[in-house]
């Protein structure tokens, strides 16, 4: 029992941790940009982009969830047998993704 609490509890942490970067992402992309226009459907655009945060972003987290949860459990877990030098590249992967997240916005956008 003691095992399976552990993976559903890195199942969830995986799917926050995935969820909490993509509507980072989604919040960095809606970000206003210069124009300083105050007419009604530039109110709404600014409204559609902050809604799209909490919508497209938690959806988007979902989707990219397994990509996560295979390169742990098939990769990661069945290689690495060490469980310190696993937890480190748990945090590598996450860190890359967010450094490449924000690398990304900054240069497309």
């Amino acid at each position: 029992m003691k095992k399976y609490k552990k993976n559903i509890i890195w199942v969830l942490l995986w799917t926050v941790i995935n969820v909490l970067l993509s509507m980072t992402h989604q919040y960095i992309r809606s970000m206003p940009h210069s124009n300083n226009a105050s007419s009604f459907l530039s109110i709404l655009d600014g409204i559609a982009d902050q809604i799209s945060v909490f919508i497209v972003g938690p959806i988007l987290g979902l989707v990219g969830t397994p990509i996560f949860l295979l390169i742990d459990y098939f990769l990661l877990r069945e290689k690495i047998k060490n469980k310190h030098l696993l937890f480190m590249i748990r945090i590598a992967i996450i860190i890359s993704v967010i450094l490449i997240i924000f690398h990304i916005e900054r240069v497309y956008f």
